[in-house]
């Protein structure tokens, strides 16, 4: 009786144990275009038409989505009479805005044209985005911190490194995944795509709109900003924390002076993987008449002015206010991302401090 040889089954029994989901990524996807096809990826692309058609039936003057949309929040959580204000907000999701479809519509707000082709299109340029982003963020894994200066052998910072550095961060998180879990591709796919600043520049946008709103007829603006990505993987959570901070500017009868703080700005969204959830805490605090001593401080420069004769038409120039129009007023998480070149915008919101007359930029 013939017997069939078992030696070339358990020879490939053998080959395919060996290939663990640390060997998969290093072989299928290191050094190429690709990233690893898992439900966020497919539900990212296949979303955007249904996107679309939400988009094209709200009114053109309309946002898609506000801060009450998205989270639990509603206008009676916050003092609008008051003109010292302190926002300290602890928000849930909304059930029907998944942490999945929050993940994709940043992507379609910030990136649309990541979607214009194929798959395989988008796959490309999001693993040019992931390892940018990686490389411009201070990003703390478990207990340790990587900032923008452990990429400096990466000085090109085009699109070859990029992808290099997508695989390192790859690398990362699977070595963090083997040490305490059972690797899930899936949700290192959500933890990288969270390392992109378009889901926090999402969220920074819908909490400016709602302090816009309480500050009216004044504005705001954010500089200073820092961002901090905090991920901790362990036997019991995969957590991702996002936490953006920076100095609050507030406008005087339209004027904006930016040497003079009016409050301070933070915000943290806590992503919790297991559980596929998210929360939004806000700590803000502000002071209108935050100018309230401008007059004297204006009068103390202008003495110590009087002595700086070389420096007096510079003075002048300086002093000079802009008239911008409202359209102009856009949302700092685009200033402080540098998305905005708008040279008048620039103009009108950078700059070095100097001791001299205040700067008032009219709005």
């Amino acid at each position: 009786m013939f017997v069939k040889s078992k030696r070339n089954k358990n020879k490939n029994n053998k080959t395919k144990k060996k290939l663990n989901i640390n060997d998969i990524y290093q072989i299928k996807f290191k050094g190429t275009n690709l990233l690893p096809v898992t439900p966020i990826i497919k539900y990212t692309y296949n979303c955007f038409k249904n996107y679309l058609e939400v988009r094209n039936n709200l009114n053109i003057n309309k946002e898609l989505y506000y801060l009450q949309d998205i989270f639990t929040y509603n206008d009676d959580m916050i003092n609008r009479e008051t003109r010292k204000n302190n926002i300290e907000l602890s928000l849930n999701m909304k059930n029907d805005f998944t942490l999945d479809k929050l993940i994709a519509y940043s992507f379609y707000t910030r990136k649309p044209a990541m979607f214009e082709n194929n798959l395989k299109h988008m796959i490309n340029l999001l693993k040019q985005q992931i390892g940018l982003d990686t490389m411009r963020s201070s990003i703390k894994l478990n207990e340790t911190l990587y900032t923008p200066k452990d990429y400096n052998m990466f000085p090109n910072k085009d699109n070859d490194d990029n992808k290099k550095v997508c695989d390192l961060i790859y690398q990362r998180l699977i070595n963090l995944y083997k040490k305490h879990r059972k690797v899930n591709l899936n949700n290192i796919n959500k933890i990288c795509m969270l390392i992109c600043q378009n889901i926090m520049l999402y969220i920074d946008d819908m909490v400016q709109t709602k302090i816009r709103e309480i500050l009216e007829p004044e504005t705001s603006i954010i500089r200073g900003s820092e961002r901090l990505i905090t991920i901790n993987i362990d036997a019991n959570n995969v957590n991702v924390s996002l936490e953006y901070k920076g100095q609050m500017y507030i406008t005087k009868n339209g004027n904006l002076n930016i040497e003079q703080s009016c409050g301070n700005y933070k915000f943290n969204i806590v992503f919790d993987l297991l559980n596929k959830s998210y929360k939004l805490n806000t700590f803000i605090s502000y002071d209108i008449d935050c100018y309230e001593n401008e007059n004297e401080n204006e009068n103390e420069n202008e003495n110590e002015n009087e002595n700086e004769n070389e420096n007096e038409n510079e003075n002048e120039n300086e002093n000079k206010k802009w008239n911008l129009k409202p359209e102009y007023i856009v949302p700092a998480g685009l200033l402080t991302a540098g998305l905005i070149t708008t040279p008048l915008l620039l103009t009108v919101l950078g700059g070095k401090k100097r001791k001299t007359h205040k700067k008032y930029k009219k709005f």
